[in-house]
């Protein structure tokens, strides 16, 4: 017998929180669910105060130059639509960016 599904949008206050605990029913995969819900894009400050890194580090890591985060960090900068997904992903999932 299969379970019931509950389908829960985006927009639902408990959205982020069930992201955050792994319990988003898309196979409990936070970076499908980001890809197929429409967010705003997360504070790259805030993302990488989350992921607890210094500026230098996040920005090695990015592979990007200190002073490209720092502008984007100040809204100096838009952000691309690749760079806006990994921010999602890793708002989501801050331990990847210690993945090689």
């Amino acid at each position: 017998m299969r379970n019931k599904l509950n389908i829960i949008k985006a927009s639902d206050p408990r959205f982020n929180e069930l992201l955050e605990n792994n319990q988003v029913i898309l196979g409990n995969n936070p970076i499908e669910t980001i890809l197929r819900t429409r967010q705003p894009t997360p504070n790259i400050k805030l993302v990488r105060e989350k992921t607890g890194v210094t500026q230098a580090e996040f920005a090695a890591r990015l592979f990007i130059s200190l002073k490209t985060l720092e502008k984007w960090e100040k809204g100096k900068c838009q952000l691309n639509g690749p760079t806006t997904m990994l921010l999602h992903i890793l708002n989501a999932k801050p331990e990847l960016i210690f993945i090689n």
